[in-house]
């Protein structure tokens, strides 16, 4: 009987030794947004985490603070904040170069940019201003009023609207003839509020965001209003940023849709732009 007892409580260790390493390679999967989740995670976001394609890196303006980024007709717009050095650009990404650009007043900082037909349009942070500039010649058109701070921008050219952040869990839908607001969205993951929402970008259906404060961008069903995929950059970081650019770099942020999955990502005083496919 002894044996029996023996063997039997030595079979109930080893189960309980394998689903304790089971646990703890779940828990490692589920940090996806830097924290650790003991929630299951759907089998979507699992299949595509860190599904990102590194196709070229290329050259930014390690001087620039850069808080958007749109790419049109071959120029690679630049929008850039911090006061005093807040800009609208044209970046030469084979050189890192800008060829062209428009200040802002010094007491403006300049945040998310977006295309709309032959208009970019720049959000202000604190300042609760919205311009609108003509993106060949740079004049200014259009001022508009913003009543929360600005962060991202993008435009949703399927239903014709603008889409918005302010650094918290929402998603702000804006009419693009006065930026008046039509409606908004939160957004979590796993029951917990996804705050620090920063640079979007629409595309393909969907709209892509920066989280500040981390190397990830999450991809949002703006129909279902929900997170369906998120995609890490700490590897190619780690691997194409030197130790001296990682501690002179500020934030990951930008975000340009070049073609299909295609994108170029950059951040905030980096000297490179990381053209990957998205999957």
């Amino acid at each position: 009987m002894d044996k029996i007892l023996v063997k039997i409580f030595a079979s109930l260790l080893i189960i309980g030794l394998f689903a304790g390493l089971i646990l703890v390679i779940n828990v490692g999967k589920n940090d996806l947004l830097g924290k650790d989740e003991s929630k299951t995670l759907s089998e979507d976001i699992l299949s595509e985490y860190s599904a990102v394609d590194l196709v070229e890196v290329l050259y930014s303006d390690d001087s620039a603070f850069t808080q958007g980024l749109e790419l049109d007709d071959g120029k690679l717009y630049i929008g850039t904040g911090l006061y005093g050095q807040s800009y609208l650009g044209i970046l030469d990404p084979k050189t890192g170069i800008i060829d062209k650009k428009v200040s802002l007043d010094d007491k403006i900082f300049g945040e998310g940019i977006s295309l709309v037909g032959d208009e970019i349009w720049q959000l202000t942070w604190k300042n609760g201003k919205v311009f609108v500039w003509n993106k060949d010649s740079f004049d200014l058109v259009k001022k508009f009023t913003n009543e929360y701070e600005g962060w991202g921008l993008a435009y949703d050219y399927d239903k014709d609207r603008l889409l918005a952040s302010d650094g918290s869990n929402k998603i702000f839908i804006r009419d693009k003839k006065d930026f008046s607001l039509i409606n908004s969205f939160s957004l979590s993951l796993y029951g917990e509020d996804v705050n620090n929402i920063n640079e979007l970008e629409y595309a393909n259906g969907y709209l892509y965001a920066n989280i500040w404060h981390s190397k990830k961008v999450i991809k949002i069903d703006l129909d279902k209003e929900k997170i369906v995929k998120v995609y890490d950059f700490t590897p190619i970081l780690d691997k194409y940023l030197n130790d001296d650019e990682k501690e002179r770099v500020d934030e990951f942020n930008g975000i340009a849709h070049i073609k299909d999955d295609e994108f170029y990502l950059t951040g905030k005083l980096y000297p490179k732009i990381f053209r990957v496919r998205l999957k």
